[in-house]
Formats: C-alpha cells, sequence, structure tokens
C-alpha cells in the first residue's frame, strides 16, 4: 500500500548564481557547494523542504497500514470454477485477483496506520450456480434463490507494533444476498461478494462495533 496525503503543491525557487531551480530533490545539484554562502542556502533549502512535506500530511513516523491477502490451497475451494478451468470473470485468477483488490482497497479506507492485517483464504464460494447446459456448453452463471450464497471462509490476524490485536477464524456469508437492489443494477459478476466482504470487513475492523 502507499502512504495517501491531502493534495498539496510546493514551488520554491531556489537560486544559485544566475540559475533559478524549482523546488525538487532531483532537480537540485547538491555536488560540491563552492561557497559558505551556498552551502548555507542549500541547508535552509532542505529545512523548508521538510516542513513543506509535513504541511503535506507526509511524514516519516507513521507507516501505513499493510493488509496481505493469501490463498490457501485454491485447487480445494468449493467454488467449482477453481477446479474446473472456468475462463473469464469467474476464473480462478480473475477471482483472487479481485478479492485481493478489494480487501487492500479496504484496508487502505478503513485501518489506521501502523497496523497490519494477514488474511488466509481457506475456502470460496461464489453466489449462485453454473448451468453447463447454457451457453453453447461454456456455462451460464445463474444467481437465484435456488443457488448457494457467496461465502468466504477466513482466517486472520490484525497486529500492531508487534501485538496481536485479532486473531480468528470463521465462515462469512449473507443468505440475504440477493435483498440488495444496488447489487442487482451493478454489472460487476462479483458484486455480490465484493459486498459481503465490504460489510464484513467494516464490521470487523472499522468503527465501534470493530472484533464484534
Amino acid at each position: 500500500m502507499s502512504l495517501s496525503h491531502p493534495p498539496c503543491s510546493i514551488y520554491l525557487p531556489i537560486f544559485f548564481g544566475k540559475e533559478e531551480h524549482p523546488w525538487g530533490i532531483f532537480s537540485m545539484r547538491w555536488a560540491g557547494a563552492a561557497s559558505f554562502v551556498d552551502l548555507i542556502r542549500k541547508i535552509i533549502f532542505g529545512a523548508i523542504l521538510v516542513a513543506g512535506f509535513q504541511s503535506c500530511g507526509v511524514t516519516g513516523y507513521a507507516a501505513a497500514a499493510t493488509v496481505a491477502v493469501h490463498f490457501i490451497a485454491p485447487e480445494n475451494y468449493t467454488e467449482p470454477a477453481f477446479h474446473l478451468g472456468v475462463g473469464g470473470a469467474r476464473s480462478p485468477q480473475n477471482v483472487m485477483f479481485e478479492i485481493d483488490r478489494t480487501l487492500q482497497t479496504l484496508g487502505d479506507r478503513h485501518l489506521p496506520p501502523g497496523q497490519t492485517l494477514s488474511i488466509d483464504v481457506l475456502d470460496i464460494q461464489l453466489a449462485g450456480y453454473t448451468n453447463w447446459s447454457l451457453a453453447y456448453g461454456r456455462g451460464l452463471r445463474i444467481i437465484s434463490d435456488a443457488g448457494p450464497p457467496p461465502a468466504f471462509r477466513l482466517r486472520y490476524t490484525l497486529t500492531e507494533g508487534g501485538k496481536t490485536l485479532i486473531a480468528s477464524e470463521e465462515t462469512v456469508t449473507d443468505l440475504d444476498f440477493l435483498e440488495n437492489p444496488a447489487a442487482r443494477l451493478s454489472g460487476d459478476p462479483l458484486i455480490y461478494e465484493k459486498i459481503l466482504l465490504t460489510n464484513w470487513f467494516r464490521k470487523r475492523f472499522s468503527g465501534p462495533w470493530a472484533g464484534m
């Protein structure tokens, strides 16, 4: 993850002899101060540059939060797509990529700097089922009450400064996943899984109910 900070721009014209240099670490010619006056100018510039970074919210004291996602033995997952060679949006590669990206985004949004969250994905069941007699034998995903709800079995540990804050394992699912009207209007083929993970993440790691 990258440390995010508010938009900020700094422009600091520094004069060395007859040359003007806009602020920037790479635009400065630090090698060999020609005189004591040049050295003093560079020291002052360094101090102002550090102050500018701090005013933009960039410091060296707060490390960004980290989310590490591990998919454990995906060939054994309940979801048939992981062992039937399904391609497209529900291929194993794309499903794991989207889940990882979703959890990384949630970590950026909800975890405070300095915390590390490790998540082992032990099992996955995508919403619905595939009817292999449709779409010229390629199969068509049917999402209805007749199919299973989205589900994940997760093992996770949240740490900060070497101290474990939360460590648990649970199955995350939502039997009422079809009741979300926004999901039905979405064109994302993994929208139900993303909503499920988003709601779970917020409940476990964000706000006054975190850890409940």
